[in-house]
């Protein structure tokens, strides 16, 4: 007489969602878009920095240029060069790099070059502790000058204190091609100069080895050919050589010499001492 009641669902004819077809929470794909981005920015940045490294861009040549002169110069020294360009993953090329050096005068280069090329492995120099780099210098040119008190114009270098912690070593092996050296008194000058020479960059010092840098006579009337090794140490803002070997047609001298490269004058040094050349 009253009808049938509605039946009322049981437990088991409530549908239950499939296990392992839970939606993703909302902040998981916004924090994974969010990244991706982030990626995606880093690295059209990187790509823009490496083309305009490798078109060797005016404003970055002069930003690293100025970053470079400003962590090994002073006041009174700095970096020049025309154009940087290279590639972010294997070198650099600097074009005409200048070292000047500021007097009384004015601006006087005191070392020039037409090429200076450094090779490196990026991901070395990044994230190892043990690095290499190797740098050729092209056709370099030490005009020694005096200014007008008649000292000699020598730069001047900037200490750099390093991290405590920094455990890093690089070894940088220079190669030097076709240089001249000149002196602005007595008519000095000595071309085709050529050499190598390994310097350490270690926490505590720097060690240098210059091996058998040799040139000849460019003086009318005065043939002669000079060479030159030696070892030298850079540590508390000093520059020592010892030994410095320097031979002159047939004669040797040693000698060494202890620099103030901040204050660019000589501390202490030890005459030279005649050597035979078959004691050599």
């Amino acid at each position: 007489m009253f009808g049938e009641f509605p039946k009322l669902p049981t437990r088991d004819d409530v549908a239950t969602p499939a296990p392992g077809r839970r939606r993703p929470a909302g902040w998981l794909s916004r924090v994974l878009m969010g990244l991706a981005v982030i990626v995606l920015v880093v690295a059209a940045g990187a790509l823009a920095l490496a083309l305009l490294f490798a078109r060797g861009d005016p404003v970055l040549s002069r930003r690293v240029v100025t970053f470079i002169s400003t962590s090994i110069g002073s006041d009174s020294t700095r970096l020049e060069c025309d154009r940087i360009h290279g590639s972010v993953f294997g070198g650099a090329v600097l074009e005409r790099p200048r070292l000047v050096v500021l007097t009384p005068g004015g601006p006087v280069t005191w070392l020039s070059a037409k090429r200076l090329r450094a090779e490196y492995e990026t991901f070395e120099v990044l994230f190892s502790r043990r690095r290499t780099l190797r740098i050729t210098i092209d056709s370099p040119v030490l005009p020694l000058v005096h200014d007008r008190r008649g000292n000699l114009v020598v730069p001047r270098f900037r200490g750099s204190k390093r991290n405590s912690l920094d455990r890093t070593a690089t070894r940088i092996d220079i190669a030097v091609h076709d240089g001249t050296v000149s002196l602005d008194r007595g008519g000095v000058r000595f071309g085709r100069i050529t050499g190598n020479a390994v310097a350490l960059l270690e926490p505590n010092k720097t060690s240098v080895r210059v091996s058998r840098i040799s040139g000849v006579s460019l003086m009318p009337g005065r043939p002669a050919s000079i060479r030159a090794d030696g070892v030298a140490t850079v540590s508390g803002g000093r520059l020592r050589f010892d030994p410095l070997y320097i031979a002159l047609a047939h004669s040797c001298v040693r000698s060494a010499i202890d620099w103030d490269l901040e204050h660019a004058r000589v501390v202490s040094s030890r005459p030279g001492s005649a050597l035979s050349m078959s004691g050599r």
